[in-house]
């Protein structure tokens, strides 16, 4: 291998070193700012069909913003405890399910909702991701029925369903 190409790979190297580490940043060390709720409250997110959509527009229910990815194991176990919740409390809350695009593409996600029966909105969350500085999924962001902050949750817990019963009962 010449030199061109060696400096070629060693780019290579570098840049998928890089980014694995912005990636893959312990969960530890995040903590949403004030800025980034309302950077989560206010975005536009497209809901892959052209329209856009907003926490705002889902006042009266409690809404949680959970990101998400298909290949996530851990972020759909917790889709199966959150539709549970949704279905039993259909005029209570909303899952809107933010794609980072990290691997995922738009066919990804549309595979991925044809082929499974949940009511969230699946939205796609790129820009968002970023400016949040997403440290890794599943993340779950959560609102009151007033649009107020009320929590958020890094990881899988496997009492998703439990504790939104619990917020529901609640707020």
């Amino acid at each position: 291998m010449d030199i061109k190409g060696k400096l070629v790979v060693l780019l290579f190297i570098a840049i998928l070193v890089g980014t694995c580490s912005y990636l893959y940043q312990p969960v530890s060390a995040f903590s949403i700012s004030e800025e980034d709720i309302e950077r989560v409250r206010n975005a536009k997110l497209s809901d892959w069909n052209g329209s856009y959509v907003q926490v705002s527009d889902f006042e009266g229910k409690i809404v949680v913003v959970d990101f998400w990815e298909t290949w996530c194991g851990s972020c759909l176990g917790v889709f199966s405890r959150l539709q549970t919740v949704q279905e039993e409390y259909p005029e209570d809350l909303v899952v809107i399910a933010a794609t980072p695009g990290w691997r995922d593409t738009a066919i990804n996600v549309r595979t991925f909702r044809n082929a499974n029966d949940f009511d969230f909105v699946f939205v796609e969350a790129r820009k968002l991701a970023s400016e949040i500085r997403l440290p890794s999924i599943p993340l779950k962001i959560i609102f009151d029925r007033n649009g107020n902050f009320v929590k958020y949750q890094a990881g899988a817990t496997g009492t998703e369903d439990k504790d939104l019963k619990e917020l529901i009962a609640t707020l």
